[in-house]
């Protein structure tokens, strides 16, 4: 593997993901997600897959298990409006079964990261005509129609990803994949989560052996490199000279 990634390199290759998609940038993924100004179908269609950009970023998932949810991976407690738990059946790390559980909260100091509010507009997209069973995040057709039999895949939302960022302008797109959501959703939870290295660990489903490959996720030279200089900043104590 190291020799390919070293052939990659020579040959000018540009590994993907090798960006993490910030908070502001899932405010801008948001944003153009559900632009009120787009045709009914293409907003339609950004309900479903900004809803699978969001878990993967607060759950820390590869884009493969985002893409298995089913509704019955969401339990919703009866008059409980605070949050939803959230349950994969099987991931690469565990193969018979994942005894871990998300706790997703309501976000309402930040809607557009909140987790209660992606599954309610899943809800009103599909109303009665989606049996709650099955695949969560279906495709949507060209004429806005769901299409019960067609759960959206990985490469669909990795073409979907490629398309908002050049959407949005991001001139870097091609810095960008499917796993930049877990490599920030990494980074959102050290820095503005409190939590500590072994938190996100537990929180992302990683062994402690595994758990080395996760620093791979708080460093990267592609990340926030533009603000190197403002790292030793301290307004309080600045010399005066």
């Amino acid at each position: 593997m190291i020799g390919l990634e070293k052939m990659k390199a020579r040959s000018g290759e540009v590994s993907q993901s090798a960006r993490a998609l910030l908070r502001e940038d899932m405010h801008r993924l948001n944003d153009y997600c559900m632009n009120a100004t787009c045709m009914p179908e293409e907003r339609r269609w950004g309900v479903v897959r900004y809803a699978a950009y969001l878990f993967a970023w607060l759950m820390l998932l590869q884009i493969e298990e985002v893409v298995t949810l089913e509704f019955s991976s969401v339990e919703i407690i009866p008059g409980e409006r605070a949050y939803v738990e959230i349950r994969l059946k099987t991931r690469k790390s565990a193969q018979t079964g994942v005894l871990h559980t998300w706790r997703l909260w309501a976000n309402d100091a930040d809607p557009r990261l909140c987790p209660v509010r992606a599954l309610i507009r899943i809800a009103c997209l599909y109303g009665s005509r989606v049996p709650l069973r099955g695949p969560l995040f279906l495709r949507i057709g060209k004429f806005g129609d769901i299409l019960l039999d067609q759960p959206v895949s990985t490469s669909i939302l990795s073409r979907a990803l490629t398309s908002d960022l050049q959407g949005l302008a991001y001139s870097s797109w091609a810095l960008y994949g499917t796993h930049s959501f877990r490599r920030h959703g990494c980074q959102h939870r050290i820095r503005n989560c409190n939590f500590d290295v072994s938190m996100v660990a537990a929180w992302g489903g990683w062994s402690q052996v595994e758990a080395l490959t996760m620093f791979r996720y708080f460093y990267s030279p592609n990340d926030n490199h533009e603000h190197m200089v403002e790292y030793d900043r301290n307004d309080k104590k600045r010399a005066k000279f």
